[in-house]
């Protein structure tokens, strides 16, 4: 094959590959909606519709306008006097979109000014992919009767996990652990065989990628290959689970769910600095084996913990909710980042959808507006903001005490003016403002302090009025953003219902508790009536034995992450709406486990990864596929593209380019300029709205909400991405010389090419047509065509 020729084939795979994308893109208005478009639409659209546009345009309007309902999908659809609102697919002929861009020849909506430009993207890009929206008729219509709680809790996941017993199968010898006899005994229920087992070839490269993300050396391969000895996979297991690169992969996986980046986000997407110490936390915790429970209350309640590092730093779990720095009304802003949290911790750690209760009463799912409003109270004592680590606390007593002589200051009548605009804490003084409005003696204290903590560790995290001054500080804030807040506003345990999530227009006040269909009667909390629950409580009751969500829905997004579904497929719903699980009593029995071995991550792991089920070859069986085409049975091993991250790394190791040594510290920047920038992939610089380009293009998530399943597209970007970009002619270049510097024969050049990028011997056909081609043309063409092929980003 020619060089030519190679042009050519690749010049028609890209044309089909157009094709088939132009194919899906006309047939996406018509699908049915995926989780992610149905999650834009509640957090994106829904808010504004009914903010802006229900006064005059729903079933309760007192004074329908132009005959348009826009609370249900019905109603945009069929429009009102001006015709249809709304064309799923097309934002050109949607007159929704066309109102809201205040056009000079149509009507201009909302009447009362023209909305940011943002939230008109967001409709643009809601309208362009599909219009997706669950609400099938107008409020009035949907209005929900009040919840059974009680018939709710009947629910297969309200319910609590049991400690199922192995069923019996026919293929005693088949069962490594239990996890094998509920996958066969489901395959034999069937007529079922699974697969065989996989080579050692396959498993090692299998497992290196599943736990670690890196490819194994030639070294490594060889001598797992020679090594005979029954425990040798059981030990190369262990081995890779003590790996600091494992503490990377899987640290990864969880900075999906936490929706982590560096970077506010909206428009001026302002960086945070510090932001990358959360994502090191995360790493170590794995590292460590941290216990699940611990894990999850010390990213919900950090800074209500005995004092620690650790303990602050992985608080920016709840403060990696993104918001605008130049919003003018900050009690949106401030309840944006509310919404944020509350959404991303139920549906994290409880696998519930309870942003759809923001507005209303949940539609399909036991969880009222009054739940939603008491769980977002757990929250309500807190902001993000970046924390001062203290070295010691001498020297956090110190800078304390220098605050307060400002404030003290401040009071004595330096700045009238600023005490009588309301000044109650001394977390409100802020660089800025002393500059402008503090003179004299508060002016040399705060450069004093300023020069002191200069050097001082910060993290982004969460500070919450309960935190003791002795424990920590927060650095000076930007007065344009929507905090700080003084402590006497950050009120521990309490929130305002919201009808419709109108900001504008509160309803009674609640008081923090659990939702009343995981309570053990309707509305009832554990704890006693004149004690208000804080976040502590809060993750002990997510971690209690009796729980019926938390450990489910863990061991859900383990097995998800080894075998790229879960057996709950839509791991971020556990509603009446969501999947119902494959293999209940193996989900259950599971989840148990955990919560048996002390919450221990490791020991799912292991249990999954010395079963026979995910030893299995990708063999393929026409009969099986027929009854069960989405292998739900797991039937066989389902080869998956790796990820994003995994894909560069491993161009980078092929051409020994990747930086491994010095894991951790400040991010690195993505490409050429500036310092280390062939770190690991999870190292660069996240920046919301300008990620990395290899994130971009192979599915990486936006960080814009939690992402609890990233989807796997094919497109022509890709393979030119592979083909053409800068960063892959790099990496030609550098595999080349590698190959060149280890061997010198052809042969044993394409063995040596072979073995890098596809961990395998090469085969004597392979050998003979890609000596021909080399022959023809050149080494470094034949490294870009193993960049290419299919089995160098995939897992076997």
């Amino acid at each position: 094959m020619t060089m030519k020729t190679l042009r050519k084939v690749t010049a028609v795979i890209v044309c089909l590959s157009l094709f088939l994308c132009s194919a899906v893109s006309l047939s996406a208005a018509d699908s049915k909606a995926t989780q992610q478009q149905l999650d834009f639409f509640e957090k994106k659209i829904r808010p504004v519709l009914i903010q802006h546009c229900y006064e005059c345009h729903s079933a309760d309007s007192k004074n329908l306008k132009g005959s348009l309902l826009v609370d249900s999908r019905k109603g945009l659809l069929d429009g009102g006097d001006s015709g249809t609102a709304l064309v799923p697919g097309k934002p050109g002929e949607s007159l929704l979109l066309e109102t809201m861009k205040y056009g000079e020849d149509s009507y201009q909506m909302p009447p009362k000014g023209k909305l940011s430009d943002e939230i008109i993207a967001d409709f643009e890009k809601w309208i362009e992919m599909g219009a997706a929206d669950p609400r099938t008729e107008s409020s009035k219509k949907t209005a929900k009767a009040e919840i059974d709680f009680d018939k709710a809790r009947e629910f297969w996941s309200f319910q609590v996990p049991r400690h199922y017993p192995a069923p019996e199968v026919k293929q005693k010898a088949w069962p490594q652990n239990r996890i094998d006899a509920f996958i066969l005994a489901a395959q034999e229920a069937k007529g079922f065989t699974p697969a065989p087992r996989a080579s050692k070839q396959t498993l090692i490269r299998r497992a290196y990628f599943d736990l670690i993300g890196l490819p194994p050396t030639p070294a490594e391969v060889d001598a797992f290959l020679k090594d005979e000895s029954p425990d040798a996979y059981a030990r190369l297991i262990d081995q890779l689970l003590q790996s600091p690169h494992y503490g990377e992969r899987w640290g990864r996986h969880w900075l999906d769910l936490a929706r982590w980046a560096e970077s506010n986000g909206h428009q001026h997407n302002r960086l945070r600095p510090h932001a990358w110490r959360y994502r090191d936390y995360v790493i170590r915790s794995f590292m460590e084996d941290k216990p699940f429970d611990q894990f999850l209350k010390e990213q919900l309640a950090g800074d209500l913990l005995l004092w620690s590092e650790d303990h602050i730093v992985a608080t920016g779990f709840l403060a990696a909710a993104r918001y605008s720095g130049n919003e003018l009304d900050k009690q949106i802003q401030r309840n944006d980042i509310l919404v944020d949290v509350v959404n991303t911790t139920s549906t994290v750690f409880l696998g519930l959808t309870m942003e759809c209760a923001q507005c209303h009463s949940h539609k399909f799912d036991p969880i009222s507006i009054r739940d939603y409003y008491q769980f977002q109270a757990f929250f309500s004592d807190g902001q993000p903001g970046d924390v001062i680590l203290a070295e010691s606390r001498d020297s956090l007593s110190q800078y304390v005490q220098w605050r307060w002589q400002i404030f003290d200051a401040t009071h004595a009548g330096l700045v009238a003016e600023q005490r009588a605009k309301g000044v109650a804490d001394p977390i409100l003084i802020t660089p800025e403002n002393v500059e402008k409005q503090i003179a004299g003696k508060a002016r040399e204290i705060f450069t004093k302090l300023e020069r002191s903590i200069a050097d001082a560790p910060r993290t982004w995290g969460w500070y919450s009025a309960s935190v003791e001054a002795s424990a920590a500080a927060v650095a000076p804030h930007d007065m344009r953003w929507p905090l700080p807040r003084t402590d006497g506003q950050l009120r521990s345990g309490r929130s305002v219902l919201r009808p419709r999530g109108d900001i504008k227009a509160p309803g009674p006040e609640v008081m923090a508790a659990w939702p009343a269909v995981l309570c053990s009667t309707d509305g009832a909390s554990p704890m006693s009536d004149d004690v208000i629950p804080d976040r502590i409580q809060l993750a002990d009751w997510m971690t209690s034995r009796n729980h019926p969500l938390t450990a489910r829905v863990w061991v859900n997004r383990i097995w998800q992450w080894h075998f790229g579904t879960g057996l709950v497929e839509t791991s971020g719903d556990f509603g009446t709406q969501g999947a119902r699980p494959t293999h209940p009593e193996l989900l259950d029995w599971l989840a148990a486990e955990l919560m048996d071995s002390g919450w221990k991550t490791s020991h799912i792991h292991r249990l999954i990864l010395n079963s026979s089920t995910w030893q299995q070859s990708s063999a393929y069986s026409e009969a099986n596929a027929v009854v069960d085409p989405e292998n739900h049975l797991y039937w066989r091993w389902q080869p998956r593209r790796l990820e994003a991250e995994a894909v560069r790394d491993l161009m980078l190791a092929c051409g020994d380019r990747l930086e491994v040594a010095d894991p951790g510290g400040p991010s690195a920047p993505d490409g050429s300029a500036g310092d280390r920038p062939l770190r690991r992939s999870l190292y660069l610089i996240q920046k919301r709205d300008e990620l990395p380009r290899h994130q971009q293009l192979f599915d990486g998530p936006d960080s814009l909400t939690s992402c609890t399943r990233r989807r796997t597209s094919t497109v022509p970007l890709q393979p030119l991405f592979l083909m053409n970009s800068p960063f892959s002619q790099t990496t030609v270049a550098a595999l080349a010389k590698r190959i060149r510097e280890d061997a010198a024969e052809t042969d044993e050049q394409i063995r040596r090419l072979v073995q890098l990028t596809l961990e395998r011997e090469v085969s004597p056909e392979e050998r003979k047509q890609f000596r021909a081609f080399v022959e023809e043309n050149s080494i470094d063409d034949l490294c870009l065509v193993m960049l290419n092929c299919n089995e160098f980003v995939y897992m076997p």
